[in-house]
């Protein structure tokens, strides 16, 4: 939910679904990226702990201040 925070809320339905985080928790995966919400929120954690990053180009300027529109995350 904080990664798409800063869209209107009316939309929230069409940037992510609750339905992927039994699978995410249940693979035990590292990281998940999601490009869908341009105003959210860089990175937020599910309540399992998994690091969920908004890879989307708004977002990424906004996070590193400048045109920046790439993130490297060390795995």
């Amino acid at each position: 939910m904080e990664t798409v925070l800063g869209e209107p809320e009316q939309i929230y339905p069409f940037l992510g679904s609750t339905h992927l985080m039994e699978p995410l928790q249940r693979r035990k995966v590292t990281a998940a990226f999601h490009g869908h919400a341009h105003a959210g929120k860089f990175k937020a954690l599910s309540p399992a702990g998994i690091p969920i990053y908004n890879v989307a180009v708004p977002v990424l300027k906004a996070h590193h201040g400048d045109d920046t529109c790439f993130a490297l995350i060390d795995i």
